[in-house]
C-alpha cells in the first residue's frame, strides 16, 4: 500500500501533486490504476486540490500516446465514470470508495477491474454501511466538471475556449455546441484563456504557475512557458501573437510558438489581475491589487509609466489606435490615462459598485 503517514510535508505535497503525472509520462498504467485504488492517497489529493484533480488524472491518461488499446478502453470508461460523479464527490470525497465499488467495479473492464480490486476488498471489510445507488445519469458527457474561470472567442466567432478548475481547457464549436478538443496538462485550476489574433493558437494560465500554448485546431500542446512565481491569473495576445501573462506580482512576455521569454516586467507589490496590449503591440499595460497601473515596452520590458488606479485595478484596456489606457477600479471609478507618460486624460463619473471589467469601442469613442 502507498502510505503518506511517514512522509514529511514537502515530500507528501510533492507526491500528491506530481505522482500521477509521472506515472502517466512513463506509461506505467498498472501503477497508475493502483494509485486510484489507494483511497488514502485519492482522498488526500482531493482535499488538497479538490476532487477535480482526480478527474484530471484520468483525462490526462486518456490523452497519452503510450496507451495500449486495452488500457485506452479502460481509462475511457473510468474518465466518464468520474466525470459524472465529481459534483457529488467534490463536497464529500469520503464517498469515493463506495461509488467505485457500487457503480464502477460491477462492470469494470480489465485490466482496471483487477487493479481496483484491493479497494473493493478494503471497503467491504470496513465497518461502513453500504448503500447502492440505483438511478442517475449515464456515464457520458462533455462539459466541464468544475467552475469555469476563463472564456474567449476565436477572432471569427466560430469557436470558443473555456478554462476551468477541473484543470482542463476545452475547445468548442459555437455553431453546433460540439466539443472539438480537450487540452490536458495543467496541474491546477485554469484561471485565464485567450485566442491569438490569427486564431491559430490558444493560451491558458493556471494555478500551477504555468502558461501553456495550444494548437487551436487540435488541442496539441505547442509550448510550456515556465518561470512564473504564482497563479497565472491573466493572459493576453499581442497583434503579432506574443503573449503577456501575469504570475503573482510579475508580468512576463513570451514568444507564443516557442515559449521563449522575451521580457520580464516586475515592480508590483501585489497580484496582477489585468493585462492588455496596445493595438500596435508596442506597449503592454497591467493592473494590480497594489492599486497601480504600469505600462512597459513589450519587447524590452522597459517601464514607461506608473500611475495610481485609486484602488485595486480589476481591468485595463487600450483605446484602439492609441496609447491611452482605460482602467476599471475597485473604488467605482473609470480612468483614462496616457500609457507613455502616465498623465490622466479623463475620469468617468463613479458607478454604484466597483468596476470589474472595461472595454472600448473599435473607434475609441465609447468606453
Amino acid at each position: 500500500m502507498l502510505s503518506l503517514g511517514n512522509l514529511g510535508d514537502e515530500k507528501r505535497d510533492y507526491l500528491l501533486r506530481d505522482l500521477p503525472y509521472h506515472l502517466i509520462e512513463a506509461g506505467m498504467w498498472l501503477k497508475l490504476a493502483e494509485v486510484f485504488a489507494e483511497s488514502e492517497f485519492v482522498l488526500a489529493r482531493a482535499k488538497k486540490f479538490s476532487f477535480a484533480a482526480i478527474h484530471a488524472d484520468s483525462a490526462a491518461a486518456c490523452q497519452s500516446t503510450l496507451l495500449t488499446p486495452e488500457w485506452a478502453a479502460a481509462f475511457e470508461l473510468w474518465e466518464r465514470f468520474l466525470r459524472w460523479r465529481i459534483e457529488r464527490l467534490r463536497p464529500v470525497p469520503e464517498a469515493y470508495a463506495g461509488e467505485v465499488v457500487n457503480e464502477f467495479l460491477p462492470g469494470a473492464p480489465e485490466p482496471l477491474a483487477t487493479a481496483l480490486a484491493p479497494l473493493r476488498d478494503r471497503f467491504l471489510a470496513s465497518s461502513l454501511f453500504h448503500l447502492k445507488k440505483v438511478f442517475g445519469p449515464p456515464a457520458l458527457g462533455a462539459g466541464h466538471v468544475g467552475t469555469v474561470y476563463g472564456a474567449a472567442f476565436s477572432p471569427d466567432g466560430r469557436f470558443m475556449v473555456l478554462g476551468s478548475d477541473d484543470w482542463i481547457v476545452k475547445l468548442w464549436d459555437t455553431q453546433q455546441g460540439r466539443l472539438l478538443a480537450e487540452c490536458v496538462g495543467h496541474r491546477g485550476a485554469v484561471r485565464s484563456v485567450a485566442y491569438s489574433p490569427d486564431g491559430r493558437l490558444i493560451a491558458s494560465g493556471s494555478d500551477d504557475h504555468t502558461l501553456k500554448v495550444w494548437d487551436a485546431a487540435t488541442g496539441k500542446l505547442m509550448a510550456d512557458c515556465l518561470g512564473h512565481d504564482g497563479f497565472v491569473t491573466a493572459v493576453a495576445f499581442s497583434p503579432d501573437s506574443r503573449i503577456a501573462a501575469s504570475g503573482a506580482a510579475t508580468v512576463k512576455v513570451w514568444e507564443a510558438e516557442t515559449g521563449r521569454l522575451i521580457a520580464d516586467c516586475g515592480g508590483f507589490e501585489a497580484a496582477v489581475d489585468a493585462l492588455a496590449f496596445s493595438s500596435d503591440g508596442r506597449l503592454v499595460a497591467a493592473g494590480s491589487r497594489d492599486k497601480a497601473v504600469r505600462v512597459w515596452e513589450a519587447r524590452s520590458g522597459r517601464l514607461l509609466s506608473e500611475f495610481p488606479g485609486a484602488d485595486t485595478v480589476h481591468d485595463v484596456c487600450f483605446l484602439s489606435g492609441s496609447h491611452l489606457v482605460l482602467s476599471g477600479n475597485y473604488d467605482r471609478s473609470v480612468k483614462i490615462s496616457d500609457g507613455e507618460t502616465g498623465a490622466q486624460v479623463a475620469a468617468c463619473a463613479k458607478t454604484r459598485e466597483s468596476i470589474k471589467c472595461v472595454a472600448a469601442s473599435p473607434d475609441g469613442q465609447l468606453v
